[in-house]
């Protein structure tokens, strides 16, 4: 590390890390979690010693809320579970584990998922959360076509949590099966003003249209909020925006508001969608020519939360 500044010489550093050793926060998880019966002692032991090292470095006061220690814990044991899941490749006589734990103030039960087990869909036994939750069947649409044969598709209430990189995400199977037989499209965010940003509402509005039937007309309302230097450029661009898509009948509109802060899509008065980072959930493409600028799928996440609302 450098600085222009005054700061600490490397010894001193090093020193301190050398006392942090001698520190034991193996046990402190338990002021907030009780981790699974069926998690092994060598598996807790090494999810315990991550665990209390992260909270050294990280932490090194000692204080720090159940929110802050809940994300070490979900970490330490991602790095555990995915060590476990390689064992059990090469030695079957290793048990599968419940990779849970509980909170003591909620009583809720976290399971944890590694990042791997989330984007390909395997579970080895250990079981991967839907993407959507388990309730009973809130909604069903009939896709048909005269080259495929009809496939009910079940639309739940839920949540989705998409975790910081992860990949195979796209608006087409986070909202395309809640687009069919829609009449009226509500989206609001406050941000959508960058090109970035108009090229994801672009991507949104394509999956739209590929649920809308030859001959349907709908419309797209979009509420956003935009600085007073991008204010002609983003009128520019809605303009262009509806004059596109006005001959595939879509009724398209806007309106600037630089007061809401929520996120979300509401379609028809049957369902809301809560989107955590709006439309921007994507990370940044690596140049120009990026393919995940058009394989959507292959680009990285960032952290956020879906919640799909019955309206």
């Amino acid at each position: 590390m450098f600085t222009n500044n005054y700061g600490f010489i490397v010894d001193y550093l090093s020193e301190i890390m050398k006392q942090l050793r001698r520190e034991d926060y193996t046990q402190d998880f338990k002021k907030y979690f009780v981790l699974s019966d069926s998690i092994t002692t060598r598996d807790k032991d090494s999810i315990t010693k991550t665990f209390s090292g992260l909270i050294k470095v990280m932490y090194p006061d000692g204080e720090y809320s159940e929110i802050e220690a809940k994300e070490i814990m979900d970490f330490a044991i991602e790095n555990r579970k995915r060590v476990k899941i390689q064992l059990i490749k090469m030695d079957e006589t290793f048990e599968h584990v419940d990779f849970s734990y509980t909170s003591k103030a909620t009583g809720e039960t976290y399971t944890v998922n590694t990042l791997e087990s989330i984007e390909y869909g395997f579970n080895e036994d250990l079981q991967v959360k839907h993407m959507h939750s388990e309730d009973p069947v809130s909604d069903s649409v009939n896709i048909s076509s005269e080259t495929t044969p009809v496939r009910q598709v079940i639309l739940k209430e839920g949540n989705t949590e998409i975790r910081d990189n992860q990949e195979g995400i796209s608006y087409e199977n986070l909202f395309g099966d809640y687009f069919v037989g829609a009449k009226e499209i509500l989206i609001v965010d406050p941000f959508i003003r960058m090109p970035h940003q108009f090229r994801n509402l672009m991507e949104l509005i394509k999956v739209i249209l590929t649920k809308k039937e030859i001959g349907e007309e709908i419309t797209i309302h979009v509420v956003t909020g935009v600085d007073e230097d991008y204010r002609y450029e983003s009128d520019s661009h809605f303009t262009e925006i509806g004059e596109s898509i006005s001959p595939l009948g879509v009724y398209f509109s806007y309106e600037i508001n630089n007061g809401i802060h929520d996120r979300s899509i509401e379609i028809d008065d049957k369902w809301k969608i809560l989107l955590g980072r709006g439309l921007d959930m994507f990370q940044k493409p690596l140049g120009r020519y990026d393919i995940a600028e058009i394989y959507p799928e292959i680009r990285k996440c960032r952290e956020c939360n879906i919640t799909y609302i019955k309206k």
